[in-house]
């Protein structure tokens, strides 16, 4: 059942301002889907759980995977505007309150960590027809928290795994090959190290973050373990984050473009500072810096592209943090995807459960778990949502300020390149370019005086140039 939202857009002059007065800022509501009428998981009427993306190269169309308690939903946001559900699949388990998703090529991989759920794999080429189940076994997992795939190494690593009948035997994590994607094998367990007992250090990774085969592995309440598995047979532990500032759930992680920082969600329901640590010496771990939307909010999943780290942070919403000087991340961004909670901060796990910031066309989508699925856009003063940062040099623009015509330079090498103008605000404004590729121009000379955004994009990368119509 598709439900429209009215967005109000207030003037912020205050980020500390309280949720009874503003429900977003730089972020700008453009769809919203939820049936309430589906089943709850709980006492506090949760229906949603994790979300990902998916974009269809050949088609050029996007999608969301979602999930609920017992079943799994494919929905077409290639209009943004207009959430088209067009699949739901049975996850094998019932009352589930986790599920999570990740893609590979063109391959949905699904897991649930109650009900003895299988792992699932489903062919998304047919999308928007229709998916099709191509395996399901619990041979490999049949409760398994989470996922992450690494696709340069083509491994799926599973998260506190447990397999067996009934699921009696479990791993903190195991990798998975993905050499055929419609069949994954089994490589390794994780090692796990011992105390001096001879009892392991922690029993399960709730989540990792992996990069050139280094796992960063969130060990729960003992913190984040840094693994080398280039060799599964000669597993090289390299680095522990542990016994830091409001330490506690040590959750989830992901490094920075540089691999120098990383950033850390400690979920507890009575609301937990976010971490970023300085790792480029890795036996040496330095907290840089610590952050919070409330210091009652909690901080669940993150992602970190470019210099923006993008937050679900349960009763706040979703956040996006300005981490370009690590030692003071800033808001640039949130939107409040669940209101109900208002100024008062249960000590519960309430509203948005999940964030991606990774579809081209710089959408970003989020799952609340009371109030469903959400497609948002950020305004033109947030830019490289998911791309890599080009070059300034292949892009240029002039004059600035313009009164008529703005001219537009490309390098010979920015071909098939998308250009869009939007407002301040994040408004599109339609414009027409004469046929020429590497010089073109847009007449302004209609456009109201003040502050415009080019932002030029194709399927690697992105720039946005800030002009002025005088």
């Amino acid at each position: 059942m598709m439900r429209k939202l009215v967005l109000i857009i207030l003037l912020v002059t205050n980020l500390n301002t309280s949720k009874a007065q503003t429900n977003s800022y730089h972020l700008n509501l453009l769809s919203n889907w939820n049936n309430p009428n589906l089943a709850k998981v709980d006492a506090l009427g949760s229906i949603w759980n994790d979300i990902t993306g998916w974009h269809d190269t050949i088609k050029n169309k996007e999608y969301v995977i979602a999930g609920t308690g017992d079943s799994i939903y494919f929905f077409d946001i290639t209009n943004p505007s207009q959430i088209s559900l067009v699949d739901v699949e049975d996850g094998k388990a019932r009352g589930a309150i986790n599920r999570d998703y990740e893609t590979y090529s063109h391959y949905a991989y699904c897991v649930a960590d109650q009900g003895y759920a299988a792992l699932q794999v489903f062919d998304l080429r047919y999308l928007p027809d229709s998916v099709h189940r191509v395996f399901e076994s619990d041979s490999l997992g049949m409760n398994t928290h989470s996922m992450h795939i690494e696709v340069a190494s083509k491994r799926l690593y599973m998260c506190s795994n447990k397999f067996g009948r009934p699921a009696t035997y479990s791993s903190a994590m195991d990798i998975l090959s993905l050499q055929n994607p419609e069949l994954p094998t089994f490589l390794a367990h994780l090692d796990v190290p011992k105390n001096i007992n001879g009892q392991p250090v922690f029993n399960n990774v709730h989540e990792v973050y992996t990069r050139n085969d280094t796992a960063y592995c969130s060990a729960e309440y003992q913190g984040l373990f840094i693994y080398d598995l280039t060799n599964l047979q000669q597993q090289k532990l390299l680095g522990v984050i542990t016994n830091y500032a409001q330490a506690g759930y040590n959750h989830t992680s992901w490094l920075d473009k540089s691999g120098k920082y990383i950033v850390v969600n400690d979920e507890v329901p009575t609301g937990l500072a976010a971490k970023i640590f300085d790792i480029s010496d890795m036996h040496n771990p330095k907290l840089s810096s610590l952050f919070n939307s409330h210091p009652k909010a909690t901080p669940h999943n993150c992602f970190w592209i470019n210099n923006y780290i993008y937050q679900s942070s349960y009763q706040d919403g979703i956040y996006i943090w300005d981490a370009s000087d690590p030692s003071n991340p800033k808001v640039a961004a949130f939107y409040d995807t669940y209101p109900q909670n208002d100024t008062i901060y249960n000590p519960t796990y309430e509203g948005c459960w999940g964030v991606y910031p990774y579809l081209p066309s710089g959408n970003i989508i989020a799952s609340d778990r009371a109030n469903g699925i959400f497609v948002l856009k950020p305004d033109a003063s947030i830019s490289g949502i998911g791309l890599a940062e080009i070059n300034t040099s292949q892009f240029y623009v002039y004059p600035n300020p313009v009164l008529d015509k703005l001219h537009l330079i490309f390098d010979d090498k920015a071909k098939q390149v998308n250009i869009r103008c939007y407002t301040a605000v994040g408004e599109e404004v339609v414009i027409n370019l004469d046929e020429s590729i590497k010089h073109q121009f847009i007449d302004v000379g209609n456009f109201k005086q003040g502050i415009y955004f080019i932002k030029f994009q194709n399927d690697k990368y992105c720039k946005t140039i800030k002009f002025i119509k005088e």
